[in-house]
């Protein structure tokens, strides 16, 4: 499996997204409400993509199709 690593540089910049509450180079933590709203944004048809851009992540930075939101409940 080919896991994403996060500079420094990219570690600030997610950090700097109120939906984020850790970020290390290996992994990211997102909000309670972030998690919540993801969900129910989802269930309303949103694509995981849509809902991180509006949530104003850098898609190049978090992936198009990362993290996948199936199943949510598990995964989060």
């Amino acid at each position: 499996m080919n896991r994403r690593t996060f500079t420094k540089e990219q570690i600030d910049e997610m950090l700097k997204n109120a939906n984020v509450s850790y970020c290390t180079e290996r992994s990211v933590t997102y909000t309670k409400d972030f998690k919540l709203l993801a969900i129910r944004l989802y269930e309303h048809g949103l694509t995981s993509s849509e809902i991180f851009r509006k949530a104003g992540f850098n898609l190049d930075l978090v992936g198009r199709y990362q993290p996948n939101l199936q199943p949510l409940g598990l995964q989060w």
